[in-house]
């Protein structure tokens, strides 16, 4: 049991203010804070999907390959299973064999099939159902996301769990009862969520991990699953053998309805399809739990359309490929292969007997149950106040902000688990505020041009600058700011268009020149906005008097400093000639008013 970290958490550094996360976030069990999205552990079903779509890689499974490493190095006289999930045909296909050597080159002792767990679980449901006539209403324990889920979100219907252990606890029981109670079981498969099992059931199993991590270990220990693979079609390296056998029809478990599939021979007259139902996806489930009524039992897979979906596969294959590569395996199997394992009878009536009893001593942590707390519509509307919806009509119900709607995200801000400033409709006013604030202040003229040369936007004191310009076409008596600045036949504002065009396509980020037009001369700098798309122009007349002393004041004191510089080198040379220029050059700062300008 590995409890150092939870299965799922969010490398900060890495984490960038997307909200990615939070839109696919079944159950919204994302927290913000500082614009950092980090998991609320307390909420999560490590489900694995914020880790599936994560663009900056900042949520992270819990990597517990050195927690593995270490118990087979210190395995003393214990052997070490390695429970293998179905969901390795569509991930290696034709290295799939290579797996198995791969396995054994690690340390591993023996390897056996997950699905000899699903098994035991089909036929322990089969007899379930025969006892009570094809009405076994119950719900699936086979995904821990969703035990998760119920436990978490749905407290009232966890009576409702079947009190069957899930595939993978009945296949590490199966496996303590083969070769004692003292072996090491690790799961390897798709799915992040088995590691609750390991953390919460310490044994059953040992360990969990992705294909993901099982992946880097061998990529660490230079281990090449091609090349194993080669040598295997060459007979140069043995291929190892599954214990206790081959599992059959039950592989298909990792399909979406799979399990259902393999229930056959139900004694009753209705036939399986009114008896049982099998859902995949998260907000499948969600909908199903949130309106649940007793229907026979319900197979749910948290993954869409199962387990060859889950989040902890690497290789990007197609859901249909995947679904085809297991479909023709199971088949050429189930043709071929003569000894398939068969639950033994004694031990699916020992589990139909204890239940969960059959794992010992259960570790779970305690739930708070506090954090699930109800607002009342005062509190919502004051949080939607401050999330600038002031009125019906400004909860845009957008989902930029990840959440479905304005009040999920207000109650969400009440909970502590979102910032006012998610809203992308209220960042986006109060940055035009802040834009128009800026435009309608600054003393300078500014402009704001996209890539066909359409004014965006302006000042008044541009307006006040430009307007008097008449255009040389007759139909515009002056400056028309609401069209093109390209259709200006002004010989006065070329230069200006001229400049404009470098930004955009001569991929320049600054140009700053001084253009005169009439009797003024301006001082303009064109600065790249968003690259390709906007250019802002800011325009400052230094012919204003003020402007004129600055300009003055400024190069003076340029050629004052430049005079120094020489003087220092060449003193012996210039004599009293330095002194003079200096004197002189001061007299013509004064004569500006210099006192007025710093």
């Amino acid at each position: 049991m590995n409890n150092n970290l939870y299965p799922i958490y969010t490398n900060e550094a890495n984490c960038r203010d997307c909200y990615k996360c939070v839109r696919v976030c079944p159950v919204k069990a994302i927290k913000v804070k500082n614009s950092i999205a980090t998991i609320a552990t307390e909420r999560c079903t490590y489900c694995g999907e914020c880790v599936r779509v994560c663009p900056a890689k900042a949520k992270v499974i819990r990597n517990d390959v050195p927690y593995v490493q270490n118990l087979i190095k210190n395995k003393g006289k214990r052997k070490v299973f390695a429970s293998l999930s179905p969901s390795y045909i569509s991930e290696f296909d034709k290295r799939k064999d290579a797996v198995l050597v791969a396995l054994k080159t690690l340390g591993f002792d023996f390897i056996s099939e997950t699905s000899i767990g699903d098994a035991i679980v089909a036929e322990c449901i089969k007899e379930r159902m025969n006892k009570y006539g094809g009405k076994y209403s119950k719900i699936s324990t086979s995904c821990p996301s969703v035990v998760e889920l119920i436990k978490k979100y749905y407290p009232e219907l966890e009576g409702e769990l079947s009190d069957i252990p899930s595939p993978l606890q009945c296949h590490a029981k199966y496996l303590r009862s083969l070769y004692g109670d003292d072996i090491i079981v690790v799961y390897i498969g798709p799915c992040i969520s088995k590691k609750l099992e390991a953390d919460h059931t310490d044994g059953y199993p040992n360990a969990s991990l992705t294909f993901i991590e099982f992946k880097d270990w061998l990529l660490d220990e230079n281990i090449n699953l091609d090349e194993i693979e080669v040598s295997i079609q060459t007979g140069d390296i043995p291929l190892p053998s599954f214990v206790p056998k081959k599992a059959g029809v039950s592989m298909l478990s990792v399909l979406s309805g799979g399990t259902v599939a393999s229930l056959k021979g139900v004694k009753k007259e209705k036939p399986l399809s009114e008896n049982s139902i099998f859902i995949s996806g998260g907000d499948s489930i969600i909908e199903v739990m949130d309106t649940y009524e007793k229907s026979g039992y319900l197979e749910s897979l948290f993954c869409a359309l199962g387990c060859i979906n889950g989040p902890g596969l690497s290789e990007k294959r197609s859901i249909a490929k995947r679904k085809k590569l297991t479909l023709e395996y199971v088949n050429n199997r189930l043709m071929e292969e003569r000894d398939i394992f068969v639950p033994d009878e004694d031990f699916v009536s020992d589990v139909l007997k204890k239940g969960y009893g059959i794992l010992g001593e259960m570790h779970e942590k305690k739930r708070d149950k506090s954090i699930w707390k109800k607002f009342s519509n005062e509190q919502v509307k004051e949080a939607l106040r401050i999330l600038g919806k002031e009125k019906k009509e400004d909860e845009y119900n957008c989902g930029g902000c990840g959440y479905d709607t304005c009040r999920d995200l207000a109650e969400a801000y009440l909970a502590g688990m979102a910032e006012d400033d998610m809203c992308v409709v209220r960042a986006r006013r109060e940055a035009e505020k802040k834009v128009n604030m800026l435009l309608k202040t600054i003393p300078m003229s500014v402009l704001i041009v996209d890539s066909s040369f359409k004014i965006v936007d302006y000042n008044d004191s541009f307006y006040r600058m430009f307007s008097s310009y008449k255009s040389s076409t007759p139909s515009e008596s002056n400056f028309d700011f609401k069209d093109k600045i390209n259709i200006l036949k002004n010989a006065d504002l070329i230069e200006i268009k001229d400049s404009i065009s470098q930004i955009f396509d001569d991929d320049k980020k600054l140009i700053t020149k001084r253009i005169k037009i009439k009797k003024r001369v301006l001082q303009c700098t064109f600065f790249e906005i968003e690259k390709k798309r906007l250019v802002g122009v800011i325009f400052d007349d230094i012919t204003t008097p003020s402007a004129e002393k600055e300009f003055v004041v400024k190069n003076a004191r340029n050629v004052i400093n430049n005079s120094l510089k020489t003087v220092e080198e060449i003193a012996s040379l210039l004599g009293e000639n330095a002194a003079e220029t200096e004197i002189a050059l001061n007299s013509l700062i004064e004569a500006f008013g210099s006192d007025e300008i710093k």
